[in-house]
């Protein structure tokens, strides 16, 4: 006798569904008020919010690499320094943006992961400036990068857990 596993896969404005996993693969059951409707062949669509998050991070991520591969001496750098800001705080900001995208965009589980990659995206990044020139490898500006992922991911899951409960009722 097989054992049927279910997950919730996606929840799209009153739609739920979920994915049965059993001997012959993935079934997908459109379910309303918790009674099956009918059988999809397909993977339930993603929401507007899911692409629209997707667009904005995967343009702030490419906005960060830019910024963060530029010689020393670019025209665009030395643009953001007249700001007069730290680049610690430039650092945070940046990748708070980055780990707050996802989490707010695309829910809890792939969210955090996709903003927890993002500490390793900064590592690397850091890395590849000490081949750049005018630009050096900084343990203070991955210490930065951390804590502003680290920040957004309390401020974006508390976000989400208010929005959660007020759904709720």
């Amino acid at each position: 006798m097989e054992s049927a596993q279910h997950k919730v896969i996606r929840k799209c404005n009153t739609s739920v569904y979920y994915g049965m996993l059993t001997g012959g693969g993935y079934g997908w059951y459109h379910l309303s008020n918790f009674v099956t409707v009918e059988l999809l062949n397909e993977v339930p669509p993603k929401s507007p919010r899911h692409f629209g998050a997707a667009g904005l991070w995967g343009a702030a991520i490419l906005i960060v690499m830019i910024g963060e591969l530029l010689p020393g001496r670019s025209p665009l750098l030395a643009w953001v320094a007249s700001f007069g800001f730290s680049d610690k705080i430039e650092h945070f900001t940046a990748y708070f943006v980055l780990a707050a995208l996802p989490v707010l965009g695309f829910g809890t589980r792939k969210g955090v992961f996709a903003a927890l990659s993002m500490i390793l995206l900064g590592v690397l990044l850091d890395l590849a400036q000490k081949f750049i020139p005018g630009r050096t490898f900084d343990f203070a500006d991955i210490a930065a990068n951390t804590a502003g992922v680290l920040a957004a991911l309390g401020i974006a899951w508390t976000i989400l857990s208010l929005i959660s409960s007020l759904r709720r009722g």
